[in-house]
């Protein structure tokens, strides 16, 4: 502070713009790329190694100041994120790499008021005794996926789960338990998953050149013949159970097509 004729003078306080701090936890520091490569290969032992090093809650840097990552395994943390009010998050971009499977339209992508008011439409069909319904037609797809199992012999136990994971989508949500379109539906997303699953298209979720279409023999070219193919199959069966007269289902799917908003809007 400098004096002027006896006058105090203040000091000249240099303008800089204010930014935001966060305190992140720590994490590694490894090229972007190469971690990428780990993750598409293994992405398991990713998240097992991190978490070795840098315990259960861990950063993955980006070069964005705004796209970090940060990894939660601990269950107080999980319930604290899972019960936050969802105007604190934004779901839809970080979903952003299904758009390609779900759509624009799907509710994992959906963030603010739209989340909310989709979220309040779909919510009643996973509440009360429907969901105690669904838990008994889910005990019993296990144990008919478990029966195949032989003591003392290895399975995969990946494809077990996801064929557990399929039965109970297409019985629950759809409403099928055996027929055509039963069959036809689970060979086809089946066949999707297993082909997406692989370490070579796993990469499409996160490397835009590998999402060119070049014809049906090409992978990402079939990718799409199969879910326009999913797609066919899933439009025909909301076109039939909206012909059918049985108003009493109580699959899931069935159930949304009923579901209003206040205002008396459908979700289609």
């Amino acid at each position: 502070m400098k004096t002027r004729n006896n006058k105090i003078q203040k000091p000249s306080i240099p303008q800089t713009p204010m930014t935001a701090t966060y305190n992140l936890p720590d994490g590694p520091q490894m090229p972007r790329w190469l971690q990428m490569i780990k993750f598409i290969g293994q992405p398991v032992k990713y998240v097992d190694d991190f978490a070795k090093i840098y315990g259960d809650t861990f950063t993955i840097r980006s070069s964005r100041s705004d796209n970090h990552l940060v990894y939660f395994s601990q269950p107080q943390a999980l319930e604290q994120i899972f019960t936050a009010d969802s105007n604190h998050f934004e779901v839809g971009r970080g979903n952003i790499g299904l758009r390609f499977l779900l759509g624009d339209r799907s509710f994992m992508l959906a963030d603010g008021d739209r989340h909310q008011r989709q979220r309040q439409l779909l919510a009643p069909p996973f509440h009360g005794e429907r969901m105690r319904g669904y838990g008994q037609d889910i005990q019993e797809i296990t144990r008919q996926v478990s029966n195949q199992w032989q003591i003392g012999k290895p399975f995969n136990i990946r494809e077990s789960m996801q064929e557990i994971t399929l039965r109970v989508m297409l019985r629950v949500v759809f409403g099928l338990n055996e027929g055509e379109l039963f069959e036809s539906l689970r060979r086809s997303l089946s066949d999707l998953l297993d082909f997406i699953s692989s370490p070579v298209m796993s990469s499409a979720f996160f490397l835009r050149f590998v999402q060119k279409d070049f014809g049906a023999w090409s992978p990402w070219g079939w990718i799409l013949q199969q879910r326009q193919k999913i797609d066919q199959l899933i439009y025909a069966l909301l076109r039939e159970r909206r012909a059918e007269s049985d108003q009493n289902r109580q699959d899931i799917l069935s159930l949304m097509m009923a579901a209003r908003y206040q205002d008396g809007q459908n979700n289609s």
